[in-house]
């Protein structure tokens, strides 16, 4: 063999290791669904810098600007685009721009060619690298590069793709960083290589960026996917492990431990109802006498008790002690609150409870621990060490009822500052009596009752001084609650505290049976296990992750909802009977998976026009369905199944939606359980989109139902079979499915008008006219493609509603009432329209530009007769389009137009119009 044939060249040795054998597969799988994107996007090629992919009413021409106004900032005016002055005039705001990944990505191309190419560029580069990155994922999970491919072409050339192209939204188009980052989050997994965690976390940062929904459901695939491989992992000997501790603590289900623990879920019950007793003190006679009705159950339960053995007698004893709670716990809180912002960084109690931890319970409870590490030999290596330890925390209840009670006095001036004195010299009296307590001894034996009730009956007197040290402070704080209330709080924190703790000792003397035994020798093991190959890799992605994430969700977050944010997004759980509204149909309905047609498609006329489109081909179905019903077994993968019906399921919603006629209108609760307690999810407003997922999830399903069909096959013939089923499958998607193909095309032609008024150097305001399209609520976007080259700003806002100023200016707003048309306009006075005219130009508005080609005939008459008779004859331009100039200092002397910079009083001399 030739010496070339068997040496890679240079370039192809230098290839990332992380592809692996995917690195010269790519030499092919690029330029194929490149071609296939030239076939999914025509007649684009034809006209790639006239014009743009995308309907001429959907939202193409806002990021279209949004890439433009991020590389402006970036490379001419050097600042971070997080404010702009050239929307929302004359007012400006803060803006993130919902795309900076496309954004960042056009910036240097944006140096080379018109913002309408690089637009189409990006999209291409879009389409291909989702099919590339399904591609990647569907052979690292068949196997077979041919079978792959398929999968690839389903995910990156899939109905969602095209609904969005047509919809002109290209953050939701940034589908191809999802499959990269599964693909990495299983090698991580599977080997535990720190360099698959941080390809992980690079391109689950680059699908963040790219779009906020998409992390969200990189988080997801991630739970799912981590939660079964740890189940299929640690199955066995985790099972094995419970086996035996259950057969080794079989709980002592005597007697006096079933008393224990109703007392203590009596207590807890009774605690939980405090707050509505004490919130405010009203006398609710239900409330108090259930309350006491379960502190007097627990009390003659504990004497049930007494007298039962030497058991019940420590126990009865450690119960009359009243142990304190711990302190240690007790500052963990007060820094959780600081970090809620309910308690001041100035606070003496955060300060004072710091102080506390670190002069007396750190140290303390650090020599008890150590000291009793190495006293017994068996059980001490195991639990029972813990014991002085949980003890030595739980010497300070009264300190835990002290601040609990000033709680209410905080943040209430000079009362905060005088009750924390009060309670914290209070509680650093308890401590130091509590430092001559003696800890108790562990025999030999390792009896951890015998310990316990020798401790109490060594520091009784202690103890019981430290718990009648608070009792005053009680009635103190809440002066008008009566002291039957205080006494029953006491009584029930620390007759639960003590309950807690005799449930907890049993457990930890059945619990140490079981560590000695031979079945406990491979924990430490399976622990070590666990670290090195579930939990190191995965600790270092979400470290390296949040480092990348963190400096833009900093910025989104100060950008958005606050008194200068263009974009509002406030989201809770009454937001999602929104959903209930065919109007704006973010959700996807069941038949639309399955339904073929034209005629089907769905779209929104709101603000924009959005196509939603949910069709997942039957040619697909019909390969995922014989694949797994012909090939092998072990092939079945479940979990894939569970992805796709999972995802399938959010996307319709939190309402069922089978078609427009039939649909529940009762929340779902698996869904609306992850809206309540998912990260991030309730954020997701148009559920339509995790069909992204789906479509992910049935690419591998393909590739692995191929891959089994195909498993003796000859690699000629995969391909050839292949490559007809990804024609067909196109075929179908274009021809039969409910998207619109060949997907619309806008002209990115740029009226002559924009380029004049750009060589103004003035800083100044434009408002275009219609406001509205006079087809329903739809705004006109390409008036943010024509401040590109005219640089004015303009009083639109990114949302989509109608501008502010519009609504404010007494002669905007007539003239937004006039587009439309009305008949019945209401009555507006000259001096009015001559105060909205001068505020125009004091907010220095200059231009008025009027496109008669998106007015009603009606409308022009009128509109061209009001800016006529005010501001004179305009500048005609081609394409319809007439601009109104505004001058500077524009004044009105008796009804006639005169400039700031003139004198009124000589004005009216001049005319004559002057009296004395």
């Amino acid at each position: 063999m030739p010496t070339w044939r068997r040496v890679l060249p240079r370039p192809l040795q230098a290839m990332p290791s992380g592809l692996g054998p995917m690195g010269l597969d790519l030499l092919w799988v690029v330029p194929l669904y490149t071609l296939l994107a030239l076939v999914f996007t025509f007649p684009l090629v034809l006209d790639f810098t006239g014009s743009v992919l995308g309907d001429l009413e959907s939202d193409v021409w806002k990021h279209l600007w949004g890439m433009w106004w991020v590389k402006s900032c970036l490379l001419e005016a050097n600042v971070l685009p997080l404010y702009t002055h050239l929307l929302n005039a004359p007012y400006g705001g803060a803006l993130f721009f919902i795309d900076p990944l496309n954004a960042l990505i056009s910036t240097p191309l944006q140096l080379v060619w018109e913002p309408a190419t690089v637009y189409n560029l990006m999209v291409m580069f879009n389409i291909v690298l989702a099919a590339v990155g399904g591609w990647c994922l569907a052979r690292e999970i068949s196997g077979n590069r041919y079978a792959a491919f398929f999968g690839g072409a389903v995910y990156g050339f899939s109905t969602y793709m095209m609904a969005y192209l047509n919809s002109g939204v290209t953050e939701a188009i940034n589908l191809g960083w999802i499959p990269l980052f599964c693909l990495f989050f299983i090698r991580m997994l599977r080997n535990g290589r720190p360099a698959d965690a941080v390809r992980s976390a690079v391109f689950f940062a680059l699908a963040t960026v790219g779009c906020w929904y998409y992390g969200t459901f990189c988080v997801l695939f991630a739970t799912f996917y981590y939660l079964a491989v740890q189940l299929r992992r640690f199955r066995r000997p985790l099972g094995t492990l419970l086996g035996a501790a259950l057969a080794a603590l079989r709980l002592p289900w005597s007697r006096t431990f079933q008393v224990g623990m109703l007392g203590f879920a009596l207590v807890l019950f009774a605690l939980l109802r405090l707050p509505r007793l004490l919130e405010p003190f009203q006398g609710d006679a239900l409330d108090f006498l259930m309350v006491l009705g379960a502190l007097g159950a627990s009390v003659w339960l504990l004497e049930r008790l007494r007298g039962r053995g030497e058991t019940a007698e420590a126990f009865w004893s450690a119960v009359g002690a009243l142990v304190p709670a711990g302190l240690l716990l007790l500052g963990e809180a007060a820094l959780g609150l600081w970090i809620l912002g309910t308690l001041p960084l100035w606070s003496p109690w955060l300060w004072g409870l710091a102080l506390l931890q670190a002069l007396f319970v750190v140290p303390r409870a650090f020599k008890t621990w150590r000291s009793h590490w190495s006293g017994t030999h068996g059980a001490g290596r195991f639990l029972l060490p813990h014991l002085p330890f949980l003890l030595s925390l739980s010497l300070l209840l009264p300190c835990v009822a002290a601040i609990l009670v000033a709680m209410p006095f905080l943040g209430q001036g000079g009362a905060e500052w005088i009750l924390g004195t009060v309670f914290l010299t209070v509680t650093m009296a308890v401590c130091l009596l509590l430092r001559h307590a003696r800890p108790p001894r562990l025999g030999e034996g390792g009896e951890p009752l015998a310990a316990y009730r020798s401790f109490f009956s060594a520091n009784a007197r202690l103890l019981v001084l430290a718990a009648l040290l608070p009792v005053p402070l009680l009635r103190l704080a809440w002066p008008e609650v009566p002291i039957l209330p205080l006494l029953a709080i006491w009584v029930a924190l620390g007759v639960a505290l003590q309950l807690g703790l005799f449930v907890l000792q049993t457990l930890l003397r059945r619990a140490d049976r079981f560590l000695l035994s031979r079945q406990a020798e491979g924990l430490s093991d399976l622990a070590y296990r666990f670290w090195r190959h579930s939990l190191r890799a995965p600790l270092l992605m979400v470290l390296v992750a949040a480092v990348l994430v963190a400096g833009p969700a900093f910025d989104f977050r100060q950008t958005i909802n606050s008194e200068e944010s263009l974009v509002f997004r406030k989201r809770h759980a009454g937001n999602v009977d929104v959903h209930l509204s065919l109007r704006f149909m973010n959700v996807v309905r069941l038949v639309d998976f399955f339904r073929p047609g034209k005629a089907h498609v769905t779209r929104s006329y709101t603000v924009d026009k959005l196509t939603r489109v949910s069709y997942v081909g039957w040619i697909t179905l019909l390969v995922v369905g014989l694949g797994l019903w012909l090939g092998p077994r072990r092939r079945r993968p479940r979990f894939w199944f569970f992805l796709a019906l999972v995802f399938a399921m959010f996307s319709l919603g939190p309402f069922m939606y089978i078609n427009d006629e039939i649909y529940t209108e009762i929340r779902s609760p698996i869904y609306m359980f992850f809206f309540n307690y998912f990260p991030f999810f309730s954020q997701v407003s148009i559920p339509y989109r995790f069909t992204s997922m789906v479509m992910l999830s049935l690419g591998v399903l393909s590739s692995l139902a191929l891959a089994g069909l195909l498993r003796r096959w000859a690699g000629r013939d995969q391909a050839l079979l292949v490559g007809s089923l990804v024609l067909g499958m196109l075929f179908e998607l274009t021809m039969f499915s409910p998207a619109p193909f060949p997907i619309p095309q806008s002209s990115a032609q740029v009226p002559e008008y924009c380029r004049s008024l750009a060589e103004d150097p003035q800083e100044s305001g434009l408002i275009d006219y219609p406001i509205q399209r006079y087809r329903g609520e739809l705004l006109p976007g390409e008036y943010f493609y024509y401040q590109v080259f005219h640089r004015k700003s303009i009083p639109n806002r990114v949302e989509g509603n109608v501008p502010f100023f519009v609504y404010q200016n007494a002669f905007a707003n007539y003239l937004f009432m006039m587009e439309h048309a009305r008949l019945d306009l209401p009555f507006r006075s000259q001096t009015e329209l001559q105060q909205g005219l001068e505020d125009l130009s004091r907010f220095n508005f200059r231009y008025l530009v009027v496109h008669d080609k998106l007015l009603r005939q009606a409308a022009q008459e009128r509109i061209h007769v009001l800016l006529g008779h005010f501001l004179g004859e305009p500048e005609e331009w081609p394409d319809l389009v007439r601009v109104y100039r505004i001058p500077a200092g524009l004044r009105f002397v008796d009804g006639k137009p005169v400039l700031l910079e003139e004198d009124p009083a000589s004005y009216r001399r001049k005319r004559g119009l002057h009296h004395e």
